[in-house]
């Protein structure tokens, strides 16, 4: 029975659909539909769009007319997790350098990148002046590299934040570090999260911030400091007033009459902070 009616049912279904009117046979002359048929990349009758060219040695797709910058002037790069090699790094250096605008946010996080890397981002804190933030962390960064960022930095007085977390550092690159938060004047944030240091290491980093006078705040959290390593701080602390967050959490357990001494050095700086606020004259309005 369904046999039957099968027919009837398809021809009034064609019916509805056409509103009223049966279409034309496909294979007539009368058939003028358009049959559209979109670009397909294993079709070798139609002609590939031209690919954008990277500097990239990984096949990263990129916007024209830069490689790394679309349009001119784009103030933020974030490239963690690419799987970046130093070549790509030399590039993408050259290119920031080049555009007038310059870069303002760079991230080059998470992407393995050895200590010859930093042999590039040293050129660019050292030439770029529009630079504010800079994450490098979580690489293969060990001394040589922090050595060469630490010693670029010290002739810097744009960048705002560096992260160079889970980097290793020995005492010529914490040398370096100090000697850095000694020089440098405009860096607001430090990170050295999971970095591998001892207590050598952090003495002469906190040597450095006894004379800083910008960084507001200092991240050393699961890096293993211990109550040697914390006096080391306290002394730094008693001489520096402007550092107003020291993160310390998540490594070995601290004296806590150290760590109450710590907070109210803390607290001191950020009074100090707020009564230089309020001191401040607001701007007259016309």
């Amino acid at each position: 029975m369904y046999s039957f009616y099968r027919p009837l049912f398809v021809a009034a279904l064609s019916l509805y659909r056409s509103g009223g009117q049966f279409p034309p046979p496909h294979n007539t002359a009368s058939d003028q539909r358009i049959k559209l048929e979109p670009y397909s990349a294993f079709d070798n009758t139609q002609p590939a769009p031209e690919p954008v060219k990277s500097h990239f040695s990984k096949a990263l797709e990129l916007p024209a007319p830069y490689s790394f910058f679309s349009p001119p002037g784009t103030r933020s790069l974030d490239l963690r997790g690419e799987l970046l090699e130093t070549e790509d790094v030399q590039h993408l250096v050259y290119d920031a350098l080049a555009d007038p605008c310059g870069l303002h946010s760079l991230n080059l996080s998470c992407n393995g990148l050895s200590d010859e890397a930093a042999a590039p981002v040293a050129e660019l804190l050292r030439l770029d002046r529009n630079l504010r933030y800079l994450r490098f962390a979580f690489n293969q960064l060990h001394s040589d590299g922090v050595k060469l960022v630490a010693e670029a930095m010290c002739d810097n007085n744009s960048l705002e934040c560096l992260d160079l977390s889970s980097c290793v550092i020995d005492l010529p690159a914490a040398k370096a570090l100090g000697q850095m938060l000694e020089t440098n004047q405009s860096l607001r944030s430090f990170i050295l999260e999971l970095s591998i240091f001892g207590e050598n290491e952090l003495w002469a980093i906190a040597k450095g911030l006894e004379k800083n006078t910008s960084l507001i705040s200092l991240d050393l959290g699961l890096c293993g400091v211990n109550d040697i390593g914390l006096h080391y701080l306290l002394r730094a602390m008693h001489v520096n007033q402007t550092l107003l967050t020291l993160e310390l959490g998540g490594g070995k357990k601290l004296n806590p009459d150290l760590l109450r001494e710590l907070n109210g050095l803390l607290l001191r700086n950020r009074l100090l902070a707020e009564e230089a606020k309020m001191e401040t004259p607001s701007p007259r309005l016309c």
